[in-house]
Parts: C-alpha cells; structure tokens; sequence
C-alpha cells in the first residue's frame, strides 16, 4: 500500500489510524479513496477518505443498531460522520438490500465502513476510474460514483473512460 500525500502534522495519526485498521480487519481489507487521492497533484486541503470492508466472521463487530467502531477503533476519538442505509425500494436498485455503511471522521481522516464486499469494490473501482480521469470537480465524482455504486445515469465523464477502454 502506497503512502498517501501527507504533511508532517498529518502522519502521526495517519500512521497509527493505519496501524489501528491492519490490526483490526487486516491490511487487504482498506484502501484509499476521495479528492487527495483521486486528483493529480493531490489536493491537499481535503480529508483523506478510507474506506474500509469488515471481513467476513468479523460481522458481529459492525453491530447495526449501536456501531461500535467508536469503541473499537480506541483511543481515537473518532466522531460518527453519518450513517447510510441503501434500500432497493429507494434508490436505483444496483446495490443488495440494506447495504449499510458507516463514516466516522477524526481530524482529517475519513473512515467509510461496511460489510458488503461488492459495495466495497464498486467504491474502489470508482475511485480508480476517477483517478484515472483525473476527476477534479466534485459534481463529477460524485456523479461517477452514483453511477458506479448505486446504478444512476452516466455521467458525460465516463465517455473518456470508456473510449480509452475499449481502445487498449
């Protein structure tokens, strides 16, 4: 796993918000996501979204009525950031029932939780194709990731991609 761009006031709680996460999912099971890692150069005055997929057996842990990971995640005073629940009555019907993610934030680090694996790699490969595209307005990566994620409309951005795809 890359080091992300951090400043040296950032890196300390990065290293021990990674360090925190390898120990409690395993280091296979995060990854980077969000503006600074998306746009080149990196936008350094963003949050530094990871996203994080709960493994399977390790469930019970992501507790959908009280999500513990404040309290699992110590002694980081992590603050809930919202929580999300995609219902196929609600929204575009990609995404299984109940998909449930959590967002807790501390400083500038965004932590994006959830036990659904294929909501965790639609995030990943909307990130990539982001990155790819080099996504530099907001509008437009969250427009990729709505489609991506939950099966909205294309955005015009995805032309690009899907041309240089189908060439190489």
């Amino acid at each position: 796993m890359f080091e992300p761009p951090l400043n040296a006031e950032e890196r300390g709680l990065w290293l021990e918000c990674i360090g925190d996460l390898d120990r409690i999912v395993g280091p296979e099971n995060w990854n980077y996501s969000g503006s600074r890692i998306i746009e080149s150069p990196p936008k350094m005055s963003t949050d530094l979204d990871i996203v994080v997929l709960i493994p399977p057996g390790r469930e019970q842990e992501f507790d959908e009525e009280y999500f513990q990971w404040r309290d699992i995640l110590v002694p980081n005073p992590w603050e809930s950031n919202g929580v999300s629940i995609c219902d196929e009555r609600e929204g575009f019907g990609r995404v299984p029932l109940k998909t449930i993610f959590l967002s807790l934030k501390q400083d500038f680090i965004n932590l994006i939780i959830t036990r659904n694996s294929d909501f965790y790699q639609n995030f990943m490969i909307a990130t990539s194709i982001a990155r790819f595209c080099n996504l530099r307005e907001k509008k437009d990566r969250i427009d990729l990731f709505q489609h991506i994620l939950y099966g909205a409309e294309a955005p015009p951005c995805m032309a690009e991609y899907l041309a240089v795809d189908q060439e190489g």
